[in-house]
């Protein structure tokens, strides 16, 4: 029962932290918290099923991924960590360095030794290293995101017609 309360405080309490967000960084951020779940997800398939790096022991679902890490914190902190660091990359690197420390140095030994997984076939700082590329990926996904949606911001595009585009001027009149 405390084992099952845990897991599902990992997975909400890190949500009402949202709360505190400045006005509009949930909307602008969701998309890159989304495609990090998307990318933890296939990680920890990989490592689970296919690999046996980690193995789950304890979990709110019947899924292969650990639910309340992927959906709870590392979601929201990807928010957080963005709202607080983006567009400074130096500081977004060493945030997200010290941040992904913390997590499997210090707080993945206590999941572990509440039982709800463990790391098997892979080293920590392994998974470790690969969680800070999965970083700096998502880092570039969000770039890519801001020129998606402030299009106000990007050079403007020639349309086919446009006569510069044929090789064609104008005269002057």
């Amino acid at each position: 029962m405390l084992l099952t309360a845990i897991m599902w405080g990992t997975l909400i309490l890190p949500w009402l932290t949202l709360l505190f967000l400045p006005k509009g960084a949930l909307r602008r951020y969701m998309p890159v918290a989304i495609f990090t779940a998307l990318l933890m997800t296939i990680y920890d398939e990989i490592a689970i099923d296919a690999t046996d790096w980690i193995v789950i022991k304890l979990n709110l679902v019947p899924w292969t991924t650990f639910v309340p890490l992927i959906y709870g914190a590392f979601f929201t902190s990807t928010i957080w960590i963005f709202s607080l660091t983006y567009g400074r990359f130096l500081v977004y690197a060493i945030t997200n360095v010290v941040c992904d420390f913390i997590f499997l140095f210090v707080l993945s030994p206590v999941y572990e030794w509440l039982g709800f997984y463990s790391f098997a076939e892979r080293s920590r700082f392994g998974i470790y290293v690969d969680i800070v590329l999965v970083s700096f990926v998502i880092y570039g996904y969000q770039m890519w995101q801001e020129k998606i949606m402030n299009p106000h911001d990007a050079p403007p595009k020639r349309s086919s017609l446009d006569p510069i585009t044929f090789g064609l001027r104008r005269k002057a009149r």
